[in-house]
């Protein structure tokens, strides 16, 4: 950095390591190559602190990634890019560079072939005149050129690229998504309905999104690239995207005989030399569009002419028959067999969503996020939780018997009238959660943390096995009142037996 002339060092670290700079985004600094090209904009007058101000951390990443391509654009260019460029170009320069970015998310996230992202350039006018005129100057692969200037370097496999700096390949990839959800959303004119018909929106779903889970980083700068942009449309692109969805659900699209758009896009990604299975491209794509529409949701609760409009049920509309209670259940099994893994992308972008009366029966989601959602009335008996964050959801009136909740956090949970019969909640925390009126019989509490949690009307009464009270921990604030049959547990310390007046029946384990 102190080779740059005329960077002002100390004025640059200030801006870097200021509070109003996201923790997340300052850890961008310590990549080499990127704090090289924020030291060249600031010497050229395109940095300062006050771009960020009131930025949360994707815009703010947004900001610099877009601030560095255009700097990269305008400023530095090798000999390929040496003149003025049109408006026409520069579109096709970040149209390569998107697709790039695509190609190299798709791949894995590390490089991708040279071949691959030419096939997805042929379709794209200004990028391919582009590359001709290139080609016929430099007598050399234009495409490589082109990439060169955009620091993407040879790959570790023979024709392949991948980006110096790692994180650029995740913001290119949500630009490119950025550009055909804005074109899904556009209305058409009087000769068709939409600017890109529903046959072809299908099959583009299936091309971007057909390859894995989206990584919270490409959704939170995808998300944050539409709220930007004057050409989204988010109730349009919200009910085409539901329509996908449902249809999905039905299995229409992997049904399809005797061709279908899980195999095309399989196959293309085959010839590519990625080796991918029909199934996960279903999955993958299915599973993206349900977190498309839930960041879609999200986003219309900011916007009070949005929040009718624009509402996501993954088990279907209440009152209504469009898909069943039991159709998240189906979703979680389908796309746990093709990877174990799958559901848990979707858990990280269900916060405060509404699950009410969602079947889940025998589901395994262990160490799940389901911090604040609505599982009121909902039936998850014999669930595996283990580990799961369900920090303030709302459970009132669900079927968790039998459910396996070792070291799960209910901190903070609405747990009135919740069915624990025979669950398992070793060493669960239940700080400040709401206990009262649901049944305990048979739970294995042992090693849990009720600290500050109300048990008040909790039932203990078991005519077989009791629940297992061992070496469970509780302070001041732990509200014990109306307790039913706490006799007939097993294990009650005898600490808590004094402080609730039982008597000297025999028990073990001490408060802590």
């Amino acid at each position: 950095m102190g080779k740059l002339v005329n960077v002002r060092t100390a004025y640059l670290k200030g801006i870097l390591r200021d509070e109003r700079m996201p923790d997340r985004v300052q850890e961008l600094t310590r990549e080499p190559l990127l704090l090289y090209l924020l030291a060249a904009m600031h010497r050229d007058g395109e940095l300062s602190i006050e771009m960020f101000e009131g930025a949360n951390e994707a815009i703010a990443k947004v900001l610099i990634y877009e601030k560095t391509i255009d700097w990269v654009l305008n400023k530095q260019r090798p000999d390929l890019l040496n003149r003025d460029l049109t408006e026409i170009e520069t579109a096709g320069l970040r149209r390569i560079l998107a697709e790039a970015g695509l190609c190299v998310v798709q791949s894995g996230g590390e490089c991708a072939s040279i071949a691959m992202i030419e096939d997805r350039l042929k379709t794209d006018d200004n990028a391919k005149s582009l590359l001709e005129e290139a080609r016929s100057r430099l007598q050399d692969n234009p495409l490589r050129n082109a990439l060169a200037a955009f620091y993407l370097q040879e790959g570790r496999g023979t024709g392949s690229i991948e980006f110096v700096h790692k994180s650029f390949s995740e913001f290119l990839c949500a630009e490119r998504l950025k550009e055909a959800i804005e074109d899904w959303s556009k209305a058409g004119d009087r000769r068709k309905e939409f600017y890109v018909s529903t046959e072809q929106m299908n099959w583009e779903i299936y091309d971007l999104l057909g390859y894995g889970g989206l990584t919270v980083e490409i959704v939170g700068y995808l998300m944050a690239l539409l709220s930007s942009s004057t050409e989204f449309e988010p109730v349009r692109l919200f009910q085409r995207l539901e329509s996908f969805y449902l249809r999905w659900c039905d299995g229409e699209f992997i049904d399809s005989f005797p061709e279908n758009l899980p195999q095309k896009k399989m196959l293309k990604l085959q010839e590519a030399k990625l080796a991918i299975g029909l199934r996960q491209v279903d999955v993958y794509t299915g599973l993206n569009v349900m977190i498309l529409l839930l960041e879609l949701n999200h986003y219309a609760k900011t916007r009070e002419d949005l929040k009718k409009q624009v509402a996501f049920y993954p088990c279907g509309k209440p009152d209504t028959e469009e898909i069943s209670s039991n159709s998240l259940l189906h979703i979680i099994h389908y796309g746990k067999c093709v990877n174990i893994l799958a559901f848990d992308w979707i858990t990280q972008h269900l916060w405060k969503k509404d699950l009410e009366y969602v079947n889940l029966e025998g589901a395994n989601l262990v160490a799940a996020d389901l911090s604040g959602l609505n599982l009121s009335g909902a039936s998850l008996a014999n669930v595996c939780l283990c580990g799961a964050d369900l920090r303030q959801a709302n459970l009132e009136g669900a079927d968790l018997s039998g459910a396996i909740l070792t070291d799960a956090n209910f901190s903070g949970a609405n747990l009135r009238n919740v069915n624990l019969r025979n669950a398992n909640l070793c060493e669960a925390y239940f700080g400040f959660s709401d206990f009262g009126d649901h049944f305990l019989d048979g739970a294995n509490l042992s090693g849990a943390d009720l600290r500050g949690a109300n048990i008040s009307g909790a039932s203990f009464y078991c005519e077989a096995f009791g629940a297992n009270l061992k070496d469970i921990i509780w302070d001041e604030h732990t509200n014990w009142g109306d307790l039913i049959e706490l006799e007939t547990a097993e294990n009650v310390p005898e600490a808590l037996k004094k402080q609730l007046g039982l008597g000297g029946s025999e028990g073990v384990g001490e408060s802590e």
